[in-house]
């Protein structure tokens, strides 16, 4: 017994040899005050300029931020606040409300625009499915009065993983199905041996090429709602990070954010996924698989998303013009939507 317990001990050492574990990436969004919230529920606002501000909750000083401020809060709550500093202000809150079991679900609020505005805070979410919510995470949702849903996956994928969105909050799903083809040759890319991490690129520069251009009317039909929509919202794939991704990128793009935020804040999926794609890195090491292709395959790349609007400019001239022709949507919609979703 003894024998056979270090033999097992032996194969299993030998199949997680190759596997380290990485630290998290840095949060690639630059926020002049970044929000975050502690265990307890308390906010704790880091200032990273040189200047002073005062905070206000409902037009309440709660304090002076020079390098750090904290606020004990109920955890059970959220709270948007201003910081005022000589002429300056800004509308800031926590951007990752911590659902539970839903690790990529942010807010895209407090992000400025090229006219120095600001989208609102809770208006609009992006977000990785809602197959694993807590409890606790059913609760922060109808706090914070989500009420509308919007699906990316596939029938296949919404059968594999469901979710109680609809009965849980009250509210309403719109199946948008982008269906970003075959996963079983996805699979066997991943479990090939001479994959590279080359490879990976190739098939997502592909995949976001394939999003822009097939796809279209879906992200269309996306913005319709956005212009209708009367309760937050939120939009959301599996893991939140490609057909998502372009969606969010599309989203600040329509809203007058410039391209390098909308870079800036694709990428914060590796951030945010870092400790479930750990997990699953670790898991399918076992397999063989290198961790190198998985953590590429579950995270984002820049030049993925750069593919996607590469091939707009090519299609269409310009993004203004993908707007206009693919998306169908006038000057007229996007004066409403900078008016409806922008401080």
């Amino acid at each position: 017994m003894k024998k056979t317990a270090i033999t097992v001990m032996s194969l299993i050492t030998m199949a997680c040899g190759n596997y380290t574990p990485t630290e998290a990436p840095e949060r690639t969004l630059y926020e002049e005050i970044y929000v975050s919230r502690q265990d307890d529920g308390g906010y704790h606002f880091t200032n990273n300029g040189n200047k002073e501000w005062l905070v206000f909750l409902e037009e309440k000083n709660i304090g002076k931020l020079n390098d750090s401020l904290e606020l004990t809060y109920d955890k059970n709550e959220r709270a948007v606040f201003l910081a005022v500093s000589g002429n300056d202000s800004l509308w800031v809150s926590e951007r990752n409300l911590s659902i539970e079991g839903v690790p990529n679900f942010r807010d895209i609020g407090g992000i400025k625009t090229n006219d120095n505005r600001q989208i609102k805070w809770g208006s609009i979410y992006r977000s990785d499915d809602f197959s694993s919510t807590e409890e606790s995470g059913w609760e922060k949702l109808t706090a914070m009065n989500v009420k509308q849903k919007i699906d990316f996956r596939s029938p296949q994928e919404k059968k594999d993983n469901p979710d109680i969105f609809e009965e849980r909050l009250n509210g309403k799903e719109y199946s948008l199905i982008i269906d970003p083809g075959n996963m079983d040759e996805f699979k066997d890319i991943i479990t090939d041996k001479n994959t590279t991490q080359e490879d990976i690129d190739k098939l997502l520069h592909d995949m976001n090429r394939l999003f822009v251009q097939q796809w279209a009317y879906r992200y269309k039909e996306y913005f319709q709602l956005l212009l209708e929509a009367e309760t937050p919202l939120v939009f959301h794939c599996t893991a939140g990070k490609d057909r998502t991704g372009l969606c969010s990128a599309l989203t600040l793009y329509a809203l007058g954010v410039n391209m390098e935020t909308i870079y800036d804040e694709y990428e914060l999926s590796n951030h945010y996924r870092h400790g479930n794609n750990e997990k699953l890195v670790k898991k399918v090491a076992f397999m063989g698989i290198p961790p190198e292709i998985m953590r590429r395959a579950m995270g984002v790349e820049r030049s993925w998303l750069k593919a996607g609007f590469d091939q707009i400019v090519q299609d269409y001239g310009s993004v203004d013009k993908y707007f206009e022709v693919a998306l169908e949507l006038s000057q007229n919609d996007i004066l409403k939507l900078r008016n409806k979703y922008l401080y």
